[in-house]
C-alpha cells in the first residue's frame, strides 16, 4: 500500500515537472518502485560500472541519444548528474514526463538536487523503520555493532527509538522500532536548511516537522503529573500507518501529524482504521491550520502551535 501510495504521488508529479527524484535507504523499494511506475522507459543503475561509465563519460552524448523516458537508478553515485541535467530540462522546459531518478537520502545528493532543480524536480521520499540487519549489510558491519550505536545515540538524547504498538487485534503489525533525531535544528543543519524557503522545499520537511511534533507531545506531557504512559507508533505491513499513539492513565490516544494546512479526509484512513479496530473513542491531528475543529465525529484538528 505504502508504495501505490507512492505511486500514485510520482504520477501526478511527472504531470507538473519534467523529473522525479525518489529518495530513500538502501532496499526500501526505490528500484521497484521506478520500475513499476514506468515499465517501459530505459533503465540505467549508476551502481553498474558500465552503466556509470556511459552516463559520465560524455554527457551531452547521453542525454542526446536519451533525453526523456528514462530511469537513473541510485544517482548519488555521480551528483554532478543534476547540474548537467539542468540544462537538459531547460532546452526543452515546457516537456514533462521525461526522467526518474532515485538516491539515498543524504547531504551529498540532496544538496545538489536541491539547488540546481529548482521547479524542475518533484521529489518524493520514503520514509522506512529501523531494520538493524538492513542497516549493517548496507554499511558491512554486525547487527550488533549497529544495535549498541542506535542505544548510544538513543542515550545521548541525539535519537529517540520509538517501539512499536503492539497491543493491537491486527495481525499484521510492523514490530519494529523506528527513530527520530530529537533536535530538529541538528537535522535541518546536516541537510544544508538554512533558510525558511529551503525548509518548506525539503523533500524531508514533513518527517522533520513529524519529529519536532513528536518530541514537543512527549517533552509536554513529561512535565506534567501523569505517570505509567508509554509513546508507540504503529504500522502495519499493508501500509497502514499512525505517527505517535499514546498509552496510559488517561487511555489511548493516536495522533496524525501532517505538515500541511489542510488535512483531507483520505488522509486520515489509517487513524480511522486504528479507531475502529481498537474501540477508541477519539483521534488527534496535529497540522499547521488556525483553527481547532473536528474533521470526524471522533478526529480532533488541533494547530501545531497550540501544543
Amino acid at each position: 500500500m505504502l508504495l501505490r501510495n507512492a505511486a500514485a504521488k510520482i504520477n501526478a508529479l511527472l504531470e507538473i515537472f519534467p523529473a522525479v527524484l525518489i529518495l530513500g535507504v538502501r532496499q526500501s523499494g526505490k528500484t521497484t518502485l521506478a520500475r513499476q511506475v514506468r515499465e517501459d522507459w530505459k533503465y540505467f543503475d549508476c551502481e553498474n560500472s558500465n552503466d556509470l561509465d556511459f552516463i559520465t563519460s560524455d554527457m551531452d552524448f547521453f542525454f542526446n541519444e536519451y533525453p526523456s523516458e528514462i530511469i537513473v537508478d541510485e544517482a548519488q553515485e555521480f551528483p554532478d548528474l543534476f547540474r548537467h541535467l539542468r540544462g537538459v530540462i531547460d532546452s526543452n522546459r515546457d516537456q514533462k514526463n521525461r526522467f526518474i531518478l532515485t538516491g539515498s537520502s543524504s547531504p551529498e545528493l540532496i544538496r545538489p538536487a536541491s539547488e540546481s532543480q529548482a521547479g524542475r524536480l518533484g521529489i518524493v521520499e520514503l520514509g522506512t523503520i529501523i531494520n538493524k540487519a538492513q542497516l549493517a549489510r548496507s554499511l558491512d558491519t554486525s547487527e550488533i555493532t549497529i544495535r549498541d550505536y542506535i542505544e548510544i545515540a538513543d542515550k545521548t538524547f541525539v535519537w529517540r527509538m520509538i517501539p512499536s504498538y503492539e497491543k493491537t487485534i491486527s495481525k499484521s503489525v510492523v514490530k519494529m522500532p523506528k527513530g527520530i533525531l530529537r533536535d530538529s535544528g541538528l537535522a535541518h543543519f546536516l541537510a544544508n536548511i538554512d533558510s525558511r524557503e529551503k525548509l518548506i522545499r525539503a523533500p524531508q520537511v514533513g518527517q522533520n516537522f513529524e519529529s519536532f511534533i513528536i518530541e514537543e507531545i512527549i517533552k509536554g506531557i513529561s512535565c506534567t503529573e501523569a505517570t505509567n504512559w508509554r509513546y508507540y507508533y504503529y504500522r502495519t505491513k499493508h501500509g497502514a500507518e499512525v505517527d505517535l499513539v499514546l498509552d496510559g492513565s488517561f487511555g489511548v490516544l493516536p495522533i496524525e501529524i501532517k505538515f500541511g494546512i489542510t488535512t483531507r479526509s483520505d488522509q486520515l484512513t489509517s487513524l480511522k482504521r486504528f479507531l475502529v479496530d481498537n474501540s477508541l473513542p477519539v483521534g488527534i491531528v496535529i497540522n499547521n491550520s488556525t483553527e481547532v475543529k473536528l474533521l470526524t465525529n471522533n478526529i480532533i484538528q488541533i494547530p501545531a502551535t497550540l501544543i
